[in-house]
């Protein structure tokens, strides 16, 4: 555990400028949105508005950063892949580091919803809030980890492909993998449509500002949730995660 550790600490200096870049990107875009608050006289409100940007941004965070990650590793792949550790705590090391950062990311955010929300004339409509708050927060959590993982998988088919094609016919044949690991999933999602959960669908959101209140409405349907779905999902990161690591180790040989 010590040596994977000690790689962890590798992977989070090495995966810094990553982060750094991301925060100066978000921090510009803030200061448009503070800005503009300014001008319009809405300052906290345009804060809550950056912060609903930074949420959907934070989808693909780890994309982005296993992205920066792997394909640093390119350049040094012969010394990376001749670590004595096992492939995949060469990969889970990579991916901690991005997790650790993109919490530091997501925390950053509820700190400037927190201080937003109490400067603001805030009310918002939306019924049985607190189970669709739940199933969201898990939805959001399990949707960005398999982003990341299944970027994961894609770089190494791609990379196994590289090896034997033009790099333009990889690109190509991984998209047509991408289109049929959508298909399968699709296909397969009959099979997990148990343990049901009776709520209520975000389907969008409108706000409406005066001097008054910032009133936020949530457009919304009843729907039913699947716990089968939730392991469904678990599944899947674990067939990412493994499939990565076992093509990283047996196809892209270096």
């Amino acid at each position: 555990m010590t040596p994977w550790i000690h790689l962890t600490k590798k992977e989070l200096r090495l995966g810094f400028p990553a982060f750094l870049f991301s925060m100066i990107g978000s921090f510009g875009v803030f200061v448009l949105w503070f800005v503009l608050g300014i001008e319009s006289g809405f300052i906290w409100e345009g804060m809550m508005m950056w912060s609903v940007l930074a949420i959907l941004f934070n989808f693909f965070y780890l994309v982005f950063y296993m992205s920066y990650s792997l394909n640093a590793e390119r350049k040094r792949m012969h010394l990376w892949l001749h670590n004595p550790l096992p492939t995949y705590k060469l990969l889970l090391a990579k991916f901690v580091s991005g997790l650790f950062y993109m919490f530091i990311f997501l925390f950053t955010i509820i700190i400037v919803i927190g201080v937003s929300y109490g400067n603001v004339n805030f009310s918002m409509q939306m019924d049985d809030w607190k189970m669709t708050f739940y199933l969201s927060v898990a939805y959001y959590l399990i949707f960005i980890v398999s982003n990341g993982w299944g970027f994961t998988f894609l770089w190494t088919v791609y990379m196994s492909f590289i090896k034997f094609i033009h790099p333009f016919f990889s690109f190509v044949l991984t998209i047509v993998i991408l289109m049929f690991l959508f298909w399968m999933i699709d296909l397969s999602s009959v099979l997990f449509q148990w343990g049901e959960i009776e709520s209520h669908l975000i389907t969008g959101f409108e706000f409406t500002a005066t001097e008054e209140t910032f009133h936020l409405n949530f457009g919304e349907i009843p729907t039913t949730f699947y716990i089968g779905h939730f392991i469904g999902a678990l599944l899947l990161i674990l067939f990412f995660f493994i499939g990565s690591a076992w093509i990283l180790d047996r196809k892209v040989e270096v």
